[in-house]
């Protein structure tokens, strides 16, 4: 009777080790999949943070063309003030 209780006990002992490894492995694949993740969000950061430069960049070059464009077209309107011999509109036009 001790023999078979016993028997039994390792059996039950036996499956609770199975499944702690299943549960083991799981984890492992669990893990491994996250590190993965962490590694696609690392490379999507380091993309998103290249855009951004970019984009400032791209932001820095419209601003200097929009400054360029705002010195040509007031040097046009004093051209055109003086040209035409009409009243300025700009004061600091006319003088």
């Amino acid at each position: 009777m001790i023999n078979q209780t016993l028997h039994l006990i390792n059996q039950a002992l036996h499956v609770i080790n199975q499944t702690l490894h299943f549960i083991n492995q799981a984890l492992h694949v669990t893990n491994q999949t996250l590190h993965f993740i962490n590694q696609a969000l690392h490379v999507t950061n380091q993309t998103l943070q290249f855009i951004n430069q970019a984009l400032h960049a791209i932001n820095q070059t419209l601003h200097f063309i929009n400054q360029g464009l705002h010195a040509i077209n007031q040097i046009l309107q004093f051209i055109n003030c003086h040209s035409y011999k009409k009243p300025c509109l700009n004061r600091n036009m006319a003088q």
